[in-house]
């Protein structure tokens, strides 16, 4: 389930309006909450190749790269065929290619496809242990366009997945005598798991509190984030 954007924004509110501490605009409020969203999101990838470094817990629930790979999956989208040469720019929403793999139409068992840099490209190609072959192929991206080695395999189709980029939050509301009453017919709500709403209010106190110049709003929110934190990665 996603997190309701009039929930935080209420939250958001009356922490803000706590000891007439200011008010955020709507307007404002968007803004924040989309540096917010992103902020955490972008945070999931971080914190995957820290775990990834260190072994998980034998539980799947407490296992730190599970509860992460649950809150990424509904990024996930299928690219379609990938062809050589094809722009991956094409792909409007793509925040990044997760994964790569060949398929043959004669059944074969499909090839996870590897990535590797472009820098390493000459020494790859020219080594005989690492030199991309029909069972072992890799794609490197050059200036957004993918490119699939080695050139000889026929018969084989190239798929994918990527992550996708979160929508762009947003609270409407109407005007009615200087107060916003909520709109959600022209509302979007996070796209972040349910279990994000404290963060997000956490996250967006920091930045109302750079903005209003108050620091104990930041504190406020940052001690509360760095607990959240803490809680997660025991």
């Amino acid at each position: 389930m996603a997190v309701s954007i009039d929930t935080v924004y209420q939250r958001v509110q009356a922490l803000v309006n706590k000891e007439q501490r200011g008010y955020v605009t709507p307007t404002e409020f968007n803004l924040f909450a989309n540096k917010a969203q992103m902020d955490i999101f972008e945070q999931y990838f971080y914190d995957l190749h820290q775990f990834k470094r260190r072994p998980g817990s034998r539980k799947k629930y407490n296992d730190p790269i599970e509860i992460i790979q649950t809150k990424l999956n509904p990024f996930k989208k299928d690219t379609g065929v990938l062809t050589n040469g094809d722009s991956l720019t094409n792909i409007t929403d793509m925040y990044m290619l997760s994964d790569v793999f060949l398929s043959f139409s004669s059944g074969e068992e499909f090839r996870a496809v590897t990535k590797i840099d472009m820098c390493d490209l000459a020494i790859i190609r020219n080594t005989p242990l690492t030199r991309p072959t029909q069972n072992r192929p890799i794609y490197y991206i050059d200036e957004n366009t993918i490119n699939f080695l080695p050139e000889t395999i026929t018969g084989g189709e190239y798929n994918g997945y990527y992550i996708k980029t979160p929508v762009a939050v947003q609270w409407n509301g109407y005007n009615i005598g200087g107060a916003f009453a909520y709109n959600a017919t022209n509302s979007t709500d996070f796209e972040l798991h349910e279990s994000e709403q404290t963060n997000l209010v956490n996250n967006i106190l920091k930045l109302v509190g750079i903005s209003l110049k108050d620091p104990s709003l930041y504190q406020a929110g940052q001690i509360e984030e760095t607990k959240d934190i803490n809680q997660e990665k025991q």
